[in-house]
C-alpha cells in the first residue's frame, strides 16, 4: 500500500471509444491493475458543459465503462 499523501507512481489509462461510451483499464506503474479508482471524463472546453461530466469507478480488474457521452472532446482522469 502507498503511504497516505504519496503519488502512486505512473498511472496508465487506456481507453477505447464506441459510439457514446468509453471503455478502458487503469494500470499503476504499467503493470498493476488499479481497482476502485475514480475515473472522470471532463469535457474540453469546460465552459458551459458541466452537465457532460461523467464519473465511474474501476472494477477489481481495473476496467471501467462510461456510457451516455455527448459528442465532443474529453480528458480522462483516474484518481
Amino acid at each position: 500500500a502507498q503511504p497516505r499523501g504519496e503519488p502512486p507512481g505512473v498511472v496508465l489509462v487506456t481507453v477505447a471509444k464506441s459510439n457514446s461510451a468509453v471503455i478502458g483499464q487503469v494500470m499503476v506503474d504499467g503493470w498493476r491493475v488499479a481497482s476502485g479508482v475514480n475515473v472522470t471524463l471532463i469535457p474540453e472546453p469546460m465552459d458551459g458543459r458541466a452537465a457532460q461530466y461523467r464519473e465511474t469507478f474501476t472494477n477489481e480488474y481495473g476496467w471501467f465503462e462510461i456510457t451516455g457521452i455527448a459528442p465532443g472532446r474529453y480528458r480522462a482522469i483516474a484518481w
